[in-house]
């Protein structure tokens, strides 16, 4: 479900209120400049 949230909300597919779990909150402070560096390799 994270994943997906992840991948919906980079190639802007579904409207979302905010950040995905995984990049917000005590999650998003460890792992989201990883996960977006990531994304960036991925196109919109």
């Amino acid at each position: 479900r994270q994943i997906n949230q992840l991948l919906n909300w980079h190639w802007q597919l579904k409207t979302q209120a905010g950040e995905p779990e995984l990049i917000s909150g005590w999650r998003g402070e460890l792992m989201a400049g990883r996960l977006k560096s990531l994304l960036n390799d991925y196109p919109r």
